[in-house]
C-alpha cells in the first residue's frame, strides 16, 4: 500500500529561493576562485622589482603548485568547470613563480 505525498507548502516555496541563493554563491566562488588563483602575480611583481628571489620559499610555492594540480584532476574526474579552471590557473601561476625564482637566481651572466 503506497500513499501519495504532497509536498509540504514550506518546502515548496523556499526551494526556488535556495536554488538561487546557491547559483549565485557558485558564481561568487567562482569568481573569487580565479582572482585567489592569480594572486601569486603579486609574488612575481615583488619578486622582479627586487631582481632576487632570496626570501622565496620554493618548498612553500611547489606545495602550492601540487595541490592546485590534485584539485585540478579531481575537477577533470568531477567534469566540475569551475574547478577545472580555477585550479589549472593556480597550478600554471605557481610554476610562473618558480620560473621566475630560478630565472632570477640565475644571476648576471658573462659573455
Amino acid at each position: 500500500m503506497f500513499v501519495e505525498r504532497t509536498p509540504h507548502p514550506t518546502r515548496q516555496a523556499t526551494a526556488p529561493m535556495l536554488t538561487a541563493f546557491t547559483n549565485q554563491l557558485a558564481l561568487i566562488a567562482a569568481v573569487y576562485g580565479v582572482i585567489s588563483s592569480l594572486s601569486p602575480m603579486l609574488q612575481i611583481v615583488r619578486m622582479r622589482r627586487a631582481g632576487s628571489s632570496e626570501s622565496l620559499s620554493r618548498s612553500y610555492v611547489m606545495i602550492g603548485a601540487g595541490g592546485y594540480m590534485i584539485w585540478f584532476t579531481y575537477g577533470l574526474s568531477l567534469g566540475n568547470v569551475p574547478l577545472i579552471v580555477c585550479d589549472a590557473i593556480g597550478a600554471l601561476m605557481q610554476l610562473t613563480v618558480l620560473w621566475w625564482a630560478y630565472r632570477l637566481d640565475e644571476g648576471p651572466r658573462t659573455a
